[in-house]
């Protein structure tokens, strides 16, 4: 069975309504990947020992908080050593993007997703879509996207109503920040504007997220049309909780 959802990226002037991260239906286990153990309300920890690449040693999700869950010591010259877990970070959005490396691994691992970075900064007439047609329970997509024409609104549909139901959805917006910057994942303090999630449902077949309508925007027809204005980015982060069509295919 074809198990397919769509998604289209675009820089649009209007939508959107604004909520805070909650926690999605995720059971504690210590063997979740990095997105889902974050969604989950869970603690991704990653450990370095000290080497002078600042290369990860180790990494995994846990039930409860460390003691602190944020310990960088550089003590020594050029190297960083200790926990870095996601419990440490202030938002959830940038412990995603730099605790699991979506711009890296999904494209090497997660050929499923489509790749990572959205470019929408010179023209407003882009809609750039992603279309995954095998989405596994327990894995997770994350997309940036980032215009100067306006504001960037993405809208997704669940192809297969079967599983409509089955997915958990979290954004986040960030101004002033272009194509090739991203979210610090060394500075726990940071704080995206417009940021949320929800879980999806059958009535739900069409979605929409835009920080536009929360912020009351004007956008002039000059940054509109030029392509002007500054650099706006939406993040958004799809996690696969369950697959309904094998319920469904049970009780038929």
């Amino acid at each position: 069975m074809t198990r397919k959802i769509t998604f289209a990226i675009a820089a649009l002037l209007f939508a959107g309504a604004h909520a805070n991260y909650t926690k999605a239906t995720i059971p504690f286990d210590a063997k979740l990947d990095c997105t889902s153990c974050i969604r989950g309300g869970w603690n991704y920890c990653l450990n370095n020992s000290g080497s002078p690449s600042a290369s990860i040693t180790s990494q995994d999700c846990e039930e409860a908080s460390r003691t602190p869950d944020w310990y960088i010591n550089k003590t020594i010259p050029g190297t960083v050593s200790g926990w870095l877990c996601s419990n440490g970070v202030k938002d959830q959005m940038n412990a995603i993007v730099n605790g699991c490396m979506p711009w890296i691994k999904q494209d090497a691992e997660k050929e499923y997703c489509g790749s990572y970075l959205i470019d929408l900064t010179k023209n407003n007439q882009i809609a750039i879509g992603r279309s995954i047609t095998k989405f596994p329970v327990g894995s997770s997509c994350t997309y940036r996207a980032v215009t100067k024409c306006g504001y960037p609104q993405a809208y997704w549909r669940v192809n297969n109503p079967k599983v409509a139901g089955d997915f958990d959805i979290a954004f986040a917006s960030v101004d002033n920040m272009t194509v090739t910057d991203e979210l610090d994942g060394w500075n726990p303090e940071i704080l995206t504007g417009f940021n949320g999630s929800y879980a999806s449902t059958e009535q739900m077949e069409y979605t929409s997220i835009s920080q536009a309508a929360q912020a009351n925007a004007v956008i002039s027809e000059d940054e509109w049309t030029n392509c002007n204005g500054i650099p706006r980015n939406l993040y958004l982060t799809v996690t696969r909780l369950k697959d309904s069509s094998k319920s469904a295919e049970n009780t038929e």
